[in-house]
């Protein structure tokens, strides 16, 4: 539960290291380049707002490309370590990449794919998705 004595302290620092200027307008100028509506770029994008320090948007972008990835091993894969980086780096919490793992292969319903029983898992990423 969170708000106990065994919460872990979050190794990562509140904000990102400043980035030189020039960096900043290269990275904005990329951002509103013209994408494709694809998962190859939808990581690409999210991998930039992860650059600028923004990322919610970086999660709720790989979310996205994870939707729409082709179910394959290797895109599935990329999208969802990730997704689980940026959301440790959210959380705080290495549990949550674990969660996160157990819900994207299982489902909410968990391993038995039964609702109402001890394995059901809810999705680590839904407070950072709103």
């Amino acid at each position: 539960k969170p708000g106990t004595d065994d919460d872990g302290v979050s190794p990562f620092p509140e904000t990102t290291a400043p980035l030189p200027p020039n960096v900043i307008e290269a990275y904005k100028e990329a951002i509103a380049g013209e994408w494709q509506d694809t998962w190859e770029d939808k990581r690409r994008l999210a991998t930039l707002h992860r650059y600028m320090g923004e990322p919610k948007t970086a999660l709720k972008l790989l979310a996205e490309a994870f939707a729409i990835a082709p179910m394959k091993p290797e895109p599935l894969q990329l999208v969802a370590g990730d997704m689980t980086n940026v959301l440790i780096q959210l959380s705080g919490n290495p549990a949550d990449g674990d969660r996160l793992a157990q819900f994207l292969k299982f489902g909410k319903e968990g391993r038995d794919g039964k609702a109402g029983t001890a394995d059901d898992v809810t999705d680590p990423r839904e407070p950072y998705l709103r």
